[in-house]
């Protein structure tokens, strides 16, 4: 699915590319699969559906209560960064 729109409506951005998925993780309790990929975007972000917005480090990240999804995301992130991989993978 093209990100496009969603970050249209909830950050007020226009997304002018997308690279490959970096992660795929099934979402716990559902039948979803929730994909994360990097994006280009123009515009600032403004906060349109949530509650909050903030500019946070990635390490910074796991002190916060994060959708199981998103956790596992920022630790593969982390994961990586340890390693000495990219920031960017094909997944």
């Amino acid at each position: 699915m093209w990100p496009g729109g969603s970050c249209w409506r909830s950050l007020g951005v226009k997304v002018t590319g997308v690279w490959a998925v970096e992660l795929s993780v099934k979402d716990p309790g559902s039948d979803f699969v929730i994909e994360f990929l990097p994006v280009a975007i123009r515009g600032e972000p403004r906060c349109l559906e949530h509650v909050s917005l903030a500019w946070k480090r990635e390490a910074d990240l796991l002190s916060l209560l994060l959708a199981p999804s998103d956790q596992r995301y920022v630790e593969a992130r982390l994961e990586r960064r340890l390693r000495g991989g990219p920031r960017r993978s094909s997944g």
